[in-house]
């Protein structure tokens, strides 16, 4: 009697339902867990006041000119134009990354490729809402794609320099 040789196989076992939840929940839960959220609202100084009381007035005279419905619709259309995107600014650091938030735009920006962080006041267009601000510059001019720093206004802008140099601690902190 001869045995006839079977060939090889390879056989894959696929792990039960509750392994594979348990082990992506824990990815999950992991990676949220370590990564800490903090979110900073913007320091709101005269200028800011200033483009807002102008806004009110612009639809002032808007609802005087027109006096109608319309007048009305335009004026709080000016408010709302002139006034959301400076109050709704505010700074995130998740993890490595800082975002910037206002009413229609977005900035993500890497933390690690910050290699300077300066105290500073201007009048300058920027994310920031008052002129106490602070001058970001990074390593990679790749990031903001131009040699000038970003420049940003939180309320609580120790905190937030603070808690950058926690996460890079190779950032240059000029005052």
């Amino acid at each position: 009697m001869t045995l006839k040789r079977r060939p090889s196989c390879f056989f894959f076992v696929f792990p039960t339902y509750n392994q594979i939840y348990s082990l992506t929940l824990h990815a999950i839960y992991g990676t949220m867990m370590d990564c800490k959220i903090t979110k900073y609202k913007a320091r709101l100084g005269l200028m800011a006041w200033g483009i807002a009381i102008f806004g009110v007035a612009s639809a002032a005279l808007i609802i005087v000119a027109v006096q109608s419905w319309v007048g009305w619709a335009l004026g709080l259309l000016c408010v709302g134009l002139m006034t959301l995107p400076i109050f709704s600014v505010s700074y995130t650091i998740e993890g490595n990354r800082f975002s910037i938030r206002s009413w229609f735009q977005k900035g993500d920006f890497p933390i690690d490729k910050i290699s300077e962080v300066r105290l500073c006041t201007g009048f300058l267009a920027s994310a920031a809402t008052s002129t106490e601000r602070i001058s970001i510059k990074f390593s990679d001019r790749k990031v903001l794609k131009s040699a000038a720093p970003l420049e940003i206004s939180p309320a609580d802008r120790m905190r937030f320099i603070r808690q950058l140099m926690e996460i890079n601690p190779y950032i240059k902190f000029v005052q």
